[in-house]
């Protein structure tokens, strides 16, 4: 539905029967002109989170826009189809112990024309009494969320974060929350905590000792340049928490930053008395291709062929896709007490969540048992980071069988397929292959990618500037397939 400002003030009445027991409200909008042809035309939309199921919801809600150019007015928002669809995404992270309670998450959406550029366009949603009972938070007040647009020097659409309604935590434990988003527009995000609102200027206080930096009990960290929350809470209890959304864009002269959109977000923090989840969140699900239960081990074991260098995990819990080191050093696969087989690269399936990853080994196995796969800090500093904000145990284990190490076919032999020569070499070194059209890699001793290049001619001329001192490995893969590989000095 179109609709056009004219001057006018509009107080929205607030929805009592969805509002009880309100955990979370937030608004964001995004530029549709471009596609509708029609200017200053945008989807309004409001994501409702409530902690209780049962209670019918309206079919629309009120939101009151307003600006300091004029043409104050509301809008009507419609509940989507697909609504409401239950929030667990952190709720499944405690077992049982006691009741906890269901997010029901409800869309609505509606379309609006500006009357034209702004500083200060606003969306606004206020809720009388609607705040649930908190631990750092006075009861009764109201709730009241907003998101504002400057449309001054261009469209703009609102930042999309992952958002939730209430998140369930056990005390005691270390928690790190990155919380992902996208921005179309590709403006620079700034995170700011500070205090809930009640109306555009008035804010809820703390009730002591509880702060803006201390909204729990116990440590607390906010990173403003990248929504990544970092915490450990010491006692049971629901905490309310608050952070606003800055987007900023240069200005077209080139001259300043010009703050274009900003979002109000809200969320409770549910420290319960439960019982708390391991930390070892590593065991993989039935669903890894070829996983099979063994009585000795009493856990899944992947079956493997010794000649496959890719290997492919499916886990049971997620974990967040930007912890998983691209070179693999996150593994390590040992074949006995001192050797292992080097990993050299990893990769997962989806982003920012993924639940499956596949490792790529530097070459096939050369014989056949059970291997430890065991999970270790990497090269970027971290373990794996589960979708529960709890880092993996180093040496958590999951376990190979490889079988055929026997039957292996012979790899090509340098001579017979390729040549890296002089070797070794102090400056650069040429490689010969009788099939050109290949990838060919180098790696250090701990299986990092040291360096890569799709080969074009039979004769190619590798410059060793940017390669350190030292012993290294390469391959050389035709379709995916590794048809040689060999060792080789940088003196």
């Amino acid at each position: 539905m179109k609709k056009q400002f004219f001057l006018l003030s509009f107080l929205v009445l607030s929805h009592l029967s969805i509002a009880s027991h309100l955990s979370s409200a937030n608004i964001h909008y995004k530029y549709i002109g471009d596609q509708t042809g029609i200017a200053h035309q945008y989807e309004i939309h409001m994501l409702f989170f409530r902690d209780v199921t049962g209670v019918s919801a309206p079919n629309t809600i009120g939101i009151s826009v307003s600006s300091s150019c004029g043409g104050g007015t509301s809008l009507s928002l419609t509940m989507l189809a697909n609504s409401p669809q239950n929030d667990d995404y952190y709720r499944n992270c405690i077992d049982g112990g006691s009741p906890m309670l269901v997010t029901a998450i409800f869309h609505y959406m509606d379309t609006i024309v500006l009357s034209g550029p702004c500083i200060d366009w606003t969306f606004s949603y206020t809720c009388g009494a609607c705040r649930n009972p908190l631990n750092n938070r006075p009861p009764n007040q109201t709730y009241f969320t907003s998101a504002t647009l400057n449309n001054t020097i261009g469209p703009n659409s609102s930042a999309l974060i992952h958002n939730v309604g209430n998140i369930y935590v056990c005390p005691g434990q270390q928690y790190t929350w990155p919380k992902y988003y996208t921005d179309t527009d590709g403006d620079s995000l700034f995170f700011r905590p500070g205090l809930p609102k009640v109306s555009a200027t008035g804010t809820v206080n703390t009730i002591a000792p509880y702060s803006v930096t201390h909204p729990i009990s116990g440590v607390f960290a906010f990173d403003s340049l990248k929504p990544q929350l970092e915490f450990l809470s010491l006692n049971t209890g629901n905490f309310g928490m608050y952070y606003s959304v800055e987007e900023y864009r240069m200005h077209p002269a080139g001259t300043h930053m010009v703050l274009v959109g900003k979002r109000d977000y809200e969320y409770n923090l549910v420290s319960v008395s439960t019982v708390c989840p391991p930390r070892s969140l590593l065991p993989i699900s039935p669903n890894t291709p070829n996983a099979v239960f063994d009585t000795d081990y009493n856990a899944l074991v992947i079956e493997h062929n010794a000649q496959d260098s890719a290997l492919t995990i499916v886990l049971s819990n997620s974990i967040h896709s930007s912890t998983l080191s691209p070179d693999g050093t996150d593994f390590r696969l040992s074949l006995d007490s001192v050797t292992s087989l080097p990993i050299v690269s990893a990769v997962a399936l989806d982003a920012p969540m993924t639940d499956q990853i596949t490792l790529y080994f530097m070459g096939p196995f050369t014989k056949n048992g059970v291997f430890p796969l065991y999970i270790k800090i990497g090269n970027d500093g971290n373990t794996l980071l589960s979708r529960c904000g709890l880092y993996l145990d180093e040496y958590d284990t999951i376990y190979v069988r490889v079988s055929g190490a026997g039957s292996l076919a012979t790899l090509p032999s340098e001579e017979a397929s390729c040549r890296l020569y002089p070797n070794p070499s102090q400056s650069d070194f040429v490689f010969e292959t009788v099939r050109s059209g290949g990838q060919l890699c180098f790696y250090g001793l701990q299986g990092e990618l040291v360096y890569e290049k799709t080969i074009t001619n039979p004769l190619t001329q590798i410059s060793t500037e940017d390669i350190a001192t030292g012993k290294y490995f390469y391959t050389y893969t035709e379709n995916g397939q590794l048809t040689a590989k060999g060792k080789f000095v940088k003196l």
